[in-house]
Order: C-alpha cells, then sequence, then structure tokens
C-alpha cells in the first residue's frame, strides 16, 4: 500500500516520521508502550479532521497477502479447523492478551482489598502507594490488552475475509443458492462476529474466577454476609438475564420487525409517488406509516424500559441486612467492611452485567465459525475440466487451427444428478463464427466451455483466451462504466471509441449525467443511473470487446434489444470487430441462424441432442468498422461521450449516498450503550428556490459530520422549544442535581454512623405501641437503617430520573418522526425527485434508529456520569477541605483530554464506516458476477484478489489506527485517575486531622473514578452523531409542502381543457418537454393522445396534475387557472388510469376507495361493470392483501381496472387513460365511453386501432403537437 504523499500540513510530521512506514516498524519501545506515536492523529483530528491519506500503511507482517499465504498454510496443516488455525496463528499475542487481562481483574480486586486494609489503621503512605502503583500496573495492561486484542480481531478477519472471498470467486455455479444466502451482509457480519474472539474467550474464564475471588473477598472481610450476598447476586442475574436477553431480544425482534414493516411502505411509496400524488393519497399514506410506526413505538418503549434494570444498591442492603441478621452479637458495622464491600460489590455488579454481553457473544462467534467453516468445505471449480494452452498435451489439438473442442463428454449439474449432454462431440476452428439454438441447454453448453458443470467423462480444449457475456449480464454497481468496460485495462481512446459506437452505447452515453463516467446503480441518484437489462447487455459486450480475446461466448443478449439495436450489433460489432474472432452466439432469432456469414449452426435438441450443420455458402464478410479511417467528426464524439456536458439540476447531490446496511440487522442495544462505533411565472422561482434550499439537506457524509452550523443549532433549538424544553431541562436539571445530593448524603451518612456506635432498632421491626420488639433477637443499626431509607430513596430518584429521560428522548424523535414524514409526503414532486432516495431511505431507517434507541442509551449513562463526575469531584474537594484545591488541576487535565479525544473517536468511527462501505460494495458484486470473472482467466481473478486486499487494508489500517488512539486514550484517563487517587493520597498525608470516615468516602470515590470516564469520551462522540442524526430528521421538517388538502372539493361542471403556449420541463434547466403547447379539448369530448416513445404524451398529464411547475404559458378547466387551485383538490378532482399501477394498499376497499365514502353495494356494482366483480368477491373486498416473492395478485391490466372502478365511483368529469395495458385497452376504453358520457376522456395510446371511436385525435412528436383532428386521418401523421 502506497502511504500518504501530499505535502500539506507538515507541520505535525514529527522530524524524520516517514508516512510509508507504520511507526511500529520503526519507532523505540518506550513509544510502543506509551502509545505516543498515536499523537499525530489527535493533532490533525483537532485541527482539520482526520482522512485516509493521513494513516499509515499497515505494520510488517500484518498486510492481506502475508496474513492470508500464513492462514491458509495452517487452515490445511490443521485440517481446515478455523478456531485450531487462529490459536496456531495467533497463539502467543492470544496468550499476552490473556495475561493483560488477567492482570487487570487481579488490579480489580486488590483496589478494595487495599481500601479495607487501609481503612483498619493500616500505614496509608505504604499502602496507598502500592494502590496508586497497581492503578497505573492496570492502566497499562488494560490499555495494551485493550490494543492487542484489536490487532487479533484485525488479522484474524483479514486473512477470514480473503478466503471467504476466494471461495466465492471459485465455487461452483451448481452452488449458487449458497451466494443468495451469503450475501454481503451476511458476509461482513459473520466476520465482525469474531473480531473479538479473543477477549471472549478469555472473559469466559476470567470473570467467573474473579466473581468467585470477590465472594471469598466479601467472605473474608463481612464474613457469613456472604451467602446473602450470593442469593442477591443469582436473583438479579437471572433477573438481568431474563430482561436482557430474553424480552429484550424479544422486543428488539418486534421492534426490527415494524421498523422493516415501515421501511417497506415508506419505499413503496417513495418509488411510487407520482401515482400518489396524482390520486391525492398523501394524507392516506402518511396514516399507514403512522399506523405502523404507533406499533413501532410501543416496541420501543418495552424495549426501554430494560434500561431501569440496576441491582447494585440492593444488593449492597442485602448484604449489611443479612451480616446483621446472622451476627450473634448486636450488628456493628466498621468503616472498612463498609466501604470495602460496597466497592467489591460495584465491581461484581459490572461483571454480572457483562456475563450476559459474554455469552451471547461467545455464542455469536462460534456461529460464524461454524458458518464460515460451513462455507469454506463447498466445492469449488475444478480447473482441470477444462484443457488450455498451458497443458503439455495442447499441441494435438491445434494442429488444423481448433481452438475449441470437446471430446466424448459427458456433463451433468451434480455429481449425483442426471446427464445434461452425453457424448457431446464437436469442433470449432479458430476465427469461425457459430450459432447456438435450440431447445433447453444453451447456455449449458456455454458452462461447458467455462468448465462450470461436472464432467464425468470426456476432454474439453479451449485454446485461447475467453470473454464471456453471459444471459443475465453482470455489471458491477458503484464502479462507473468506462470501468465496467475495460475491467481493469488501460483506456485506448480509439479502440474504446470504435467499441462503443459498435455495442450502440453512443446515444446512451449522451443521455447519462455524466456520460460514461456515470456509475450504474439500483436506485435513483442525481449522479448515477438505472441500467435497463438492454444497456447491461451491451455494456457487458463492449467489455468483452474490448478484453480482445481470442474466444467469444455470447449468450442470448440480443433478444434483450430493440430490433435496430440489436441488428446494429450484430452488423457492427459480431460482423464488424469481432470478425476475426472466434464467436459462439446463441440465439433462437431465424434471421440469426439462416445469416450467410455463419460458419456452422449447432442445435441443441431434447435429451441434450447436437446437431452441427456447417455452411457451405458462407459469404463473405462486410468491411470492418476496424478499419474505417476515423474522421475529425468521430473525434468531436470521443470528447463528446468521454466528458459530456453535466446538466445542473439544482438540489441533486453530486456525491455518493451512504451505505445502507439495509436491512440490515441492528445490534443489540446493550451492546451499544456504551458507543462502539458517525417558465417565468411568478410561482416557478418560488419552486426552483425551494429545490435549490433544500439541496443541502443530502449533500455529502462529509457535510453531515461537521459540526453544527447556526442554522442547525437554530432547528434543534426551535424543536425543542415548541416540545416546552425549557422547563423539561430545568426539570431533568433538578431531578439529576436530587439523585447527587442524596447519593452523596446516603455515603456520608453510612460513614458517620459507621464511625461510632448508635441505639439499635430491632429487626424485622415490630411495633407495638410505643414498644420495639425483637423476634429472634436480631437488631439492625439505627443508622444503617437511615441509610437504608436514603438509599431507596436514591433508587426511586434514579429511576425516576432515567424515565423522564427516556420519556422526553421518546417524545421528541417520535414528535420528528412524524412531522417529517408528513412533511416529507406533502413536498413537491419535484423536490422529491431532487433528492436521493437512498438518503431518504438512510434518514428514515438508520437517522430514525439512532434516535429512537441509541439516543436515549447515550443520554441517559451521559447524564449519569457526567453528573457523578462532576458531583464526586466538586464533594471530595469540600471533604478535603482547604487541600482539595489541588485536585483542581486534576480535573482541569481530564476535560481537556475528553475533549481532545472527541474529534479523533468521531473521525475514526466515520472513516471506518466510509472504508466498509467500499469493501462491502466488491463483495457483493463478485458474488454476482463470478462466474464472468472466472470466464475472463486468472488474470481476471488475481486483479479481483488484489482489489479485495487493498479494500481490506483500506479498512484495517483504519481500524488500527483507531484501536491504537483508543488505547493510548483509556492508557491517559487511567493515569489520570491514578494521579487523583495519588493527590488524595497526599492530601491525606499532610491533613492528619481528616476522620478515617471521610477518607473511606474520598479514597472510595477517587478509586471509582476511572470507571466513570472510561467510556465518557465515546459518549461524548456518540452524542454529537446522535444529535445529528436528529437534526437531519429536523432539517426534513423544513420542506416546504403543497398546499393541504380543504374541505371543500372542486368539481367543474364540464371539464374542458385549454392549453394556451404551454413549455413544460421536468427539472430546473433540462430541456423542455412540452413546446409551446396549444390546443383545447371540450367538456365531455373523448381525444386519443398519440405519438412516439418521448412524444410528451405523459407530460400533458403531468400538466394538468401540477405535478412539475409549466416553465410558461397555463392551463385553463371550464376557465380556471388551474394554477389558483389547490393542488391536492384539483388532482382528486381527475381521475388517472397510471400506465404502471402500482399495489400500495392491503386490501381492495383501500385501492378503490381509501377514504370510504361508498358502500360495498356501490363498489361491487362498479366492479361488474369492469367484469372484477366475480374475482375481488372471491378475495374479499377488505380481507388484508400482501404480495409476496413477487407474487402479484393483480396483473397490471385488473389494476388499471380497479383504477378505473374509482373513476366510475367518483364520476369524476376528466378522466385521463396513461397507456393503458393492451389486453383491456378496448374494453377499457369502450366501457368508459359508455359509462361516463359526460366526462372528458383523454387516453393516451400508440395504437391507431383502438381510437377509431374517440372524438378526437391529437398527435405529439418531440413535445410538440403535430397533428389534431379525426382519428381516421390521424395514421397518414403517425406514419
Amino acid at each position: 500500500m502506497l502511504g500518504h504523499q501530499s505535502t500539506k500540513y507538515h507541520t505535525f510530521a514529527d522530524p524524520g516520521e516517514s508516512l510509508n512506514t507504520h511507526p511500529l516498524d520503526q519507532v523505540s519501545w518506550l513509544s510502543k508502550i506509551w502509545f505516543s506515536w498515536t499523537k499525530r492523529f489527535i493533532k490533525l483530528a483537532n485541527t482539520k479532521g482526520l482522512a485516509s491519506e493521513d494513516l499509515w500503511p499497515l505494520p510488517r507482517g500484518s498486510e492481506v497477502h502475508s496474513l492470508a499465504a500464513n492462514f491458509d498454510t495452517e487452515y490445511y496443516v490443521y485440517k481446515q479447523s478455523i478456531l485450531r488455525t487462529f490459536f496456531a496463528v495467533h497463539g502467543r499475542i492470544f496468550i499476552l492478551v490473556g495475561c493483560l487481562e488477567f492482570l487487570v481483574a487481579a488490579c480489580d480486586l486488590y483496589t478494595p482489598f487495599s481500601l479495607y486494609l487501609i481503612l483498619k489503621g493500616g500505614n496509608i503512605v505504604y499502602l496507598g502507594a502500592c494502590l496508586v502503583g497497581v492503578q497505573i500496573i492496570k492502566a497499562f495492561a488494560s490499555a495494551h490488552g485493550m490494543f492487542y486484542n484489536k490487532v487479533i480481531g484485525i488479522e484474524f478477519s483479514s486473512a477470514l475475509r480473503h478466503m471467504l472471498f476466494e471461495k466465492a470467486l471459485g465455487v461452483h455455479s451448481s452452488k449458487d443458492s449458497w451466494i443468495d444466502e451469503f450475501d454481503q451482509t451476511n458476509f461482513s457480519s459473520q466476520v465482525l462476529n469474531v473480531s473479538d474472539i479473543a477477549l471472549v474467550l478469555h472473559h469466559m474464564w476470567i470473570l467467573p474466577l474473579e466473581i468467585a475471588a470477590g465472594m471469598y473477598l466479601i467472605y473474608y472481610i463481612a464474613g457469613q454476609a456472604v451467602f446473602g450476598g450470593i442469593a442477591a447476586f443469582v436473583a438479579f442475574f437471572l433477573l438481568d438475564c431474563f430482561c436482557t436477553t430474553c424480552q429484550c431480544t424479544s422486543w428488539q425482534k418486534e421492534l426490527i420487525e415494524y421498523m422493516n414493516h415501515r421501511m417497506y411502505l415508506f419505499q413503496l411509496y417513495l418509488n411510487s409517488m407520482d401515482n400518489i400524488k396524482c390520486r391525492g393519497w398523501e394524507s392516506f399514506c402518511d396514516s399507514k406509516i403512522v399506523s405502523i410506526r404507533a406499533l413501532e413505538e410501543s416496541s420501543l418503549a418495552k424495549f426501554l424500559r430494560c434500561l431501569w434494570v440496576s441491582a447494585s444498591t440492593v444488593i449492597v442492603l442485602t448484604i449489611f441486612i443479612s451480616h446483621s441478621y446472622f451476627s450473634t452479637e448486636p450488628a456493628k458495622y466498621s468503616i472498612a467492611v463498609v466501604f470495602s464491600v460496597i466497592s467489591i460489590v460495584h465491581r461484581l455488579h459490572f461483571i454480572l452485567n457483562s456475563i450476559p454481553k459474554v455469552v451471547q457473544s461467545v455464542v455469536k462467534s462460534f456461529r460464524a465459525i461454524k458458518t464460515m467453516h460451513n462455507v469454506l468445505l463447498v466445492e469449488q471449480i475444478d480447473e482441470t475440466n477444462v484443457v488450455t494452452m498451458a497443458d503439455r498435451n495442447a499441441a494435438k489439438y491445434t494442429r488444423d487451427q481448433t481452438i475449441l473442442s470437446v471430446q466424448d463428454g459427458t456433463f451433468q449439474w451434480s455429481t449425483s444428478g442426471p446427464s445434461i449432454f452425453q457424448k457431446m462431440k464437436f469442433k470449432v476452428k479458430r476465427g469461425e463464427f457459430v450459432v447456438i439454438h435450440g431447445g433447453n441447454g444453451k447456455s449449458s453448453l456455454c458452462t461447458v466451455l467455462l468448465g462450470e458443470m461436472y464432467k464425468s467423462a470426456g476432454i474439453v480444449f479451449v485454446g485461447g483466451s475467453v470473454a464471456y457475456v453471459a444471459q443475465t449480464p453482470w455489471v458491477q454497481l458503484h464502479l462507473s462504466i468506462r470501468e465496467n468496460i475495460l475491467f481493469g485495462k488501460t483506456y485506448d481512446r480509439l479502440k474504446y471509441q470504435k467499441i462503443i459506437d459498435a455495442c450502440g452505447l453512443t446515444m446512451d452515453f449522451l443521455t447519462f449525467p455524466i456520460g460514461d463516467r456515470t456509475e450504474p446503480t439500483n436506485a435513483p441518484n442525481a449522479k448515477k443511473v438505472i441500467l435497463t437489462k438492454a444497456q447491461e447487455a451491451r455494456i457487458s459486450l463492449a467489455r468483452a470487446c474490448y478484453s480482445d480475446a481470442d474466444i467469444y461466448l455470447i449468450d442470448s443478449i440480443l433478444c434483450e434489444m430493440d430490433m435496430n439495436i440489436a441488428s446494429h450489433i450484430f452488423r457492427n460489432c459480431i460482423l464488424g470487430i469481432l470478425q476475426q474472432k472466434t464467436i459462439l452466439l446463441v440465439s433462437n432469432n431465424p434471421q440469426i441462424i439462416e445469416c450467410n456469414y455463419v460458419d456452422a449452426t449447432i442445435c441443441i435438441k431434447d435429451h441434450g441432442v447436437l446437431s452441427i450443420i456447417p455452411n457451405a455458402t458462407r459469404g463473405k464478410l462486410p468491411r470492418s468498422p476496424v478499419r474505417r479511417r476515423k474522421t475529425q467528426k468521430d473525434f468531436l464524439s470521443m470528447n463528446l461521450l468521454s466528458c459530456p456536458p453535466s446538466p445542473h439540476i439544482p438540489g441533486r447531490s453530486n456525491f455518493d449516498t451512504k451505505l445502507v446496511l439495509p436491512h440490515e440487522s441492528h445490534e443489540n442495544v446493550f451492546e451499544t450503550c456504551k458507543f462502539t462505533c458517525s417558465h417565468q411565472t411568478s410561482v416557478l422561482p418560488h419552486i426552483y428556490s425551494m429545490v435549490s434550499s433544500h439541496s443541502n439537506l443530502f449533500a455529502t457524509s462529509t457535510q453531515e459530520d461537521e459540526i453544527f452550523l447556526p442554522q442547525e443549532r437554530h432547528l434543534v433549538k426551535k424543536n425543542a422549544d415548541g416540545q416546552n424544553g425549557t422547563w423539561m431541562i430545568v426539570l431533568v436539571t433538578f431531578i439529576t442535581i436530587s439523585v447527587q445530593i442524596v447519593r452523596i448524603g446516603s455515603d456520608i451518612w453510612l460513614a458517620q454512623c459507621t464511625n461510632g456506635t448508635s441505639s439499635q432498632l430491632p429487626w424485622p421491626l415490630k411495633i407495638d405501641d410505643d414498644l420495639i420488639s425483637i423476634p429472634y433477637g436480631a437488631e439492625i443499626d439505627l443508622g444503617i437503617a437511615v441509610y437504608i431509607l436514603i438509599s431507596l430513596s436514591n433508587c426511586i430518584l434514579t429511576a425516576f430520573e432515567i424515565w423522564l429521560l427516556l420519556s422526553l428522548c421518546q417524545r421528541q424523535t417520535f414528535k420528528q418522526f412524524r412531522e417529517a414524514i408528513s412533511k416529507l409526503l406533502h413536498a413537491p414532486l419535484i423536490i422529491l425527485d431532487a433528492l436521493p432516495s437512498q438518503r431518504l431511505l438512510s434518514r428514515f431507517r438508520d437517522d430514525s434508529y439512532i434516535c429512537d434507541v441509541y439516543l436515549p442509551c447515550v443520554i441517559v449513562p451521559l447524564a449519569i456520569s457526567s453528573s457523578w463526575l462532576a458531583s464526586t469531584f466538586l464533594i471530595v474537594m469540600v471533604l478535603l477541605q482547604g487541600l482539595g484545591a489541588i485536585i483542581a488541576p486534576v480535573v482541569v487535565m481530564y476535560i481537556r483530554e475528553i475533549c481532545d479525544y472527541i474529534a479523533p473517536v468521531q473521525d475514526f468511527h466515520r472513516m471506518e464506516q466510509q472504508t466498509r462501505k467500499p469493501l462491502s460494495v466488491l463483495v457483493s458484486a463478485c458474488l454476482k458476477g463470478c462466474v464472468t470473472i472466472r470466464a475472463y482467466g486468472n488474470m481476471q481473478l488475481l486483479r479481483f484478489y488484489h482489489l479485495h486486499h487493498q479494500k481490506i487494508e483500506e479498512n484495517a489500517k483504519t481500524q488500527y489506527a483507531m484501536a491504537a488512539v483508543n488505547a493510548r486514550m483509556n492508557l491517559l484517563l487511567y493515569l489520570l485517575g491514578s494521579m487523583a487517587l495519588a493527590v488524595v493520597f497526599f492530601v491525606l498525608w499532610l491533613n492528619a486531622t481528616i476522620s478515617v470516615s471521610i477518607i473511606g468516602v474520598v479514597v472510595l470515590y477517587a478509586i471509582e473514578v476511572s470507571m466513570y470516564t472510561e467510556g465518557l469520551v465515546d459518549l461524548l462522540a456518540a452524542l454529537d452523531l446522535s444529535v445529528k442524526a436528529s437534526t437531519r430528521l429536523v432539517d426534513i421538517s423544513t420542506i416546504e409542502q403543497e398546499a393541504t388538502r380543504q374541505q371543500s372539493t372542486i368539481r367543474f361542471p364540464y371539464g374542458r381543457i385549454s392549453f394556451e403556449h404551454v413549455h413544460f420541463a421536468l427539472a430546473p434547466n433540462q430541456p423542455a418537454m412540452l413546446k409551446d403547447i396549444n390546443f383545447e379539448i371540450l367538456g365531455g369530448e373523448k381525444v386519443a393522445l398519440l405519438g412516439g416513445q418521448c412524444a410528451g404524451k405523459s407530460c400533458i398529464a403531468m400538466a394538468i396534475f401540477r405535478l412539475y411547475p409549466l416553465t410558461t404559458g397555463r392551463i385553463c378547466i371550464d376557465g380556471v387557472d388551474i394554477m389558483t387551485l389547490n393542488e391536492i383538490n384539483l388532482r382528486c378532482a381527475i381521475t388517472i388510469i397510471p400506465q404502471f399501477p402500482r399495489w400500495l394498499h392491503s386490501s381492495i376497499r383501500e385501492y378503490i376507495d381509501p377514504y370510504d365514502a361508498y358502500s360495498d353495494n356501490t363498489i361491487f356494482e362498479a366492479l361488474r361493470k369492469l367484469r372484477l366483480a366475480s374475482k375481488v368477491a372471491a378475495i374479499g373486498l377488505d380481507n388484508p392483501i400482501k404480495e409476496t416473492n413477487g407474487v402479484k395478485i393483480f396483473n397490471t391490466g385488473e389494476l388499471q381496472l380497479l383504477s378505473a372502478c374509482q373513476a366510475l365511483l367518483t364520476q369524476a368529469k376528466i378522466i385521463i387513460i396513461d397507456e393503458a395495458d393492451a389486453q383491456i385497452e378496448s374494453f377499457l376504453h369502450q366501457t368508459l365511453s359508455q359509462l361516463c358520457t359526460q366526462s372528458t376522456i383523454i387516453a393516451i395510446t400508440q395504437h391507431l386501432d383502438h381510437v377509431q371511436t374517440f372524438n378526437r385525435a391529437i398527435i405529439l412528436d418531440h413535445g410538440q403537437v403535430l397533428y389534431t383532428g379525426s382519428p381516421d386521418a390521424a395514421q397518414e401523421h403517425l406514419f
């Protein structure tokens, strides 16, 4: 990997520092221990922000090729066992991590024991120095253990990614079901599940050992009270496991199901906004999404209740009560016992909370290992299926210019399956053109030549390089079309131009946003394009042609294309630039089969029998376009196609969308509480300015990760004020302060009451008048009783604080979502077209999930941790009296370090996501195109291996740097905690008058500071990212809307429509789709709109419905300018039968009558007239219908008839039929003409035989009226 070559920002580079070598390969051991080589990242992140070029390459030995080679060798040595190979490769570092984690656990247990010795009256200087030293050892051990665990995870996952990718590219074609199951999301998640396997395995034995040692310490300190503690631990451990692993998992699964259903509806509505706008269904769609959202919110409320589980205080109380009960004498609590037990219990409670997550991680890791083990055992292609020129016996096949040969071949798709071909025998010589036709087995013959089928007998010889164009063409998404065609080869301008001309791509490139640099995608985007099957086939053919191979296997692609395009390709490509090549073309086109230029045809009959017919009268091929001399016009064309003018569309993004894991399964929220993860009419300028003003909402991920702009702060403040946020903030602040006051008061009270004797109260309490008796002679100290009451109050206040914070987060996010979805659905279509759909999906899926789940899980622990730290530092300074000010510099250092590390954590999180996306995209593309990649030979396989290694290393070096920065951050924070502890002991040594009770409180707080600061930086970074996600939802709610639906409806008396000098475009600065349109349609007239593709017929309907603003001119209905009417009421007064209707509803009634305005009898009467009553009656008018697995209940024609049913119900004065399905077109025109005699009907069609009954025909051509008059004379003007 090349290092950073930029010459900028050398201010922050250390003298002699090289970005071409990793620091671990050149720095001193002292720098490695302190992680001081990471300081450069901190400076860059807090000045200009980190970028991928600022990172070092991976250390020696951590490159993917080294890791893969080492792991692959050991994998086969240890009999293909992933786990045994892991221990063999990473055994030493694994043992080191275990030793470091064991040392950390020992330090954690020594701390409360040391506190016990100090409070028992030991030498405070000696014991304090030992405790500080243990904390320093723990700091280094914890930081290095965490770092080396990440290193193991990075190296292990990199090796597994390579092996899985290599398996994916070599898996046998008969195992393609594995590719469907093991998609890119599963591919990535399985690897991520084993990234922390070293730490997880060590926790499996360290945590139980630590629990046992902690229990022994409690027994040593508090005696028999440990048994009550064990009972409490078991009880609350089972409760925690039940809540986290059972209830929370169930509720989270329910939450994800509702969210996926909501996103399915949202994506369906987003892709059908033209249908929704035309019918005025915005409010209906809004209500459907909100209803699903309500169920989701209910599940979320149940889910968040699990965060209330907290048992630490109750466990401490149980121990103390048990101690008092089992004591034969009245309970005498010493300070040493009280505070050491509190310290141990806090640590054990943290361990118990970790066990369910550790168990889940172990299960996930071993399940992932088992899955990957099964995947790695999947059968691969047998390279000996095909004899190539590299074989030593190849010479005997090439003596007579034979380039393809099959001799007595028997092939099947599986070893136990039936034979597809038996004793197949044919031969193709170099330069021959052979057409394969017939029944089943044509594509299978191609796979035989590629070596993709099982060969039980015979020999297959392929004497040259192969270029393969599959029947289902493969185009790599998110890679420019030019790069798809070049396929790793060097760009040759002349050769490239000839090929795209011959493949008929010239006009396509002119229509793409940025020519051949446009990236194909499966979702609309400003700089990308959704390719048709024909375009994908032509690009695949161009890729094959550019490869300059010897043999071309072209599998049934011409049938996907228009007749003219197919003829052009056959003449200019197959018979042109490929005329000197060996071609096997699969086609059943009789004209191609009987072509005089074909050398032979292979007819595949039943049972795989081949009939080879040579062409004895082969004609001379025409002159190839390759040899034609290029003219100046060709060079101009090349310049135009290579860099065409990019039309400016305001509001559209010029950048890629983020990775959307789509559906993706979100990780458990309990694992993310600690953040681990970033015309010139008066209305036109207003509309266009709306598009421009809202374009920044979806600009780039870089812009989204910037610090808040003042406008964003204003939006957040405005939204908070709308929810009476001021008094809510005051209430939360008051409750938080109260919680800390009660907590500190309880600890001080406990310290005071255990410092002397007090009166005894009976336990259990039994009051008889003024006399308190003591059953069984058990007693409890009065001070402890008061402490119990204060602690219970603290529990109640803490629970109320958490409930209040969760309620505020829920209330705010629910309101944001409902406002955003309502504003978006009611936004003008011109704005919706300008907003990238993937970004919108990300906003309402990922950002919504962040606001719903992650934001509360960040705010609650952040509020508790920050308030605990602030109050603790304040009370420690107060308790230490005048010398407490010495601790202030430590507090300042804490704040400085925390602030310095927020930006690096955010940058690394963003970069890790950005580098993971290209890796996932590459894996996804290769899983789908593995057969095509293999067909092009080993050089292409090696190229994709190298590309995959590059993507892995880009992601790995980000993770490597992030792990080192996190390790240094934790090291410094732990050392600062040790410094704070040392300062406390120094003050206690200076002031010998401080009581033992105060010493217990102060030392206990100083010990626990590191525990509360450990995840504070991650929480602050997560808060910033979560608030930005919330802000993006607020931004959507600022989109301007169309006019809302009014109660009073519009009823046109006649339905007369007039166009007056109308110019119409779909977007600003785009070519006009309608140019100076002038015509009038009388009320009740039946008019047919005719014309070819892109003639502007559908734009007439768009203009009438006001889906887009007019550039100039006006449209009047019954003399009223439609620009003066309410948009939604206008659209509801007109009925359209769309060309591509979409099923957006859960029942037939909702589709026909979404607002429940008509009775069942009225609806069925209309359905009978349209011949749909019987089918609807069989299904049920109100029964829920859901299309699954691509099975459609109604075809396109039937959906159009259901739309016509709405026209019959409303008896609209204007009915527009947009390209009715051929099966129902004549019936639909005739039925509506007979039943809607008073309505104006505009039928958009291309069939003259269906419009003879219409009053008039209007012919459009390139947006202009070519003819208007009688339908009988229309044929003369149409052809």
